[in-house]
């Protein structure tokens, strides 16, 4: 399983949901060479889509360029196409690509962002009925 396959094909969001659970799927059994080969079987099972609908998700996955056909069959008759995932991105290659931890960039937030103190949480009366303690025992 390919952990790195899996985050890259949850951040996929030009895509059907259906397309997208089956992506999910066939992300989940990638290896490290990001090829995968279930059958359309079981990917009718993991999805719980009929068979139809897995072909069509595919298909639709393959046309827009988000795996391909590696010309290699496995399995027990030779007929289960390997398909490659194309597109991802390892979480080292990732954080070489993109440093999103950095302030210049405003996604790290300052500590002025927060100005909460304990002044500014209300207080609530511990045994008040207005904040759902009546079923409290009476000590």
């Amino acid at each position: 399983m390919s952990t790195d396959a899996t985050r890259w094909a949850w951040l996929q969001r030009e895509i059907k949901p259906t397309a997208k659970l089956v992506l999910l799927s066939m992300s989940d059994r990638a290896g490290e060479t990001h090829e995968c080969y279930p059958s359309i079987k079981r990917l009718c099972e993991d999805t719980n889509l009929d068979r139809k609908t897995v072909i069509r998700s595919v298909k639709a996955l393959c046309d827009c360029g988000l795996m391909t056909d590696t010309g290699k069959r496995k399995g027990l008759t030779g007929q289960v196409i390997v398909y490659r995932l194309i597109g991802v991105v390892s979480r080292s290659q990732a954080d070489e690509l993109e440093d999103d931890n950095d302030t210049k960039s405003g996604t790290v937030p300052k500590p002025e962002q927060f100005p909460f103190s304990d002044e500014t949480v209300p207080f609530f009366p511990r045994k008040s009925p207005k904040n759902g303690t009546r079923n409290l025992s009476i000590t």
